[in-house]
């Protein structure tokens, strides 16, 4: 019927919108408003995939496997530098994750 978004930066401006509107959600500490908005969000995104011509469930799945393997190549040289992950801080854990992120690169 042709209601949709001319281009893909129309699609942009929606996704930066709902964005906006999911924080302002989250500040007002209103958790219904925090989903509905999530929700939004995530239609807009996967609009905007479309509208870039890839599939956003495809995306979506390729971006868990991506994660699944950081993460265990994370625990890997924890476990290789004799650390326990539940016990590392916030900026340990981030460390671990951009040196995955690097050796999955240099591969």
């Amino acid at each position: 019927m042709g209601f949709d978004w001319p281009d893909a930066q129309s699609v942009t401006d929606k996704v930066r919108e709902e964005f906006d509107e999911t924080l302002k959600a989250i500040a007002n500490n209103d958790p219904a408003a925090v989903g509905e908005e999530l929700g939004d969000l995530l239609f807009s995104i996967a609009n905007w995939a479309r509208h870039l011509r890839v599939n956003p469930e495809q995306a979506l799945q390729q971006a868990g496997r991506k994660f699944e393997l950081r993460f265990a190549q994370m625990e890997q040289l924890s476990k290789e530098r004799g650390l326990v992950l539940e016990s590392l801080s916030a900026a340990q854990w981030e460390a671990l994750w951009c040196q995955a992120k690097q050796l999955a690169v240099d591969k």
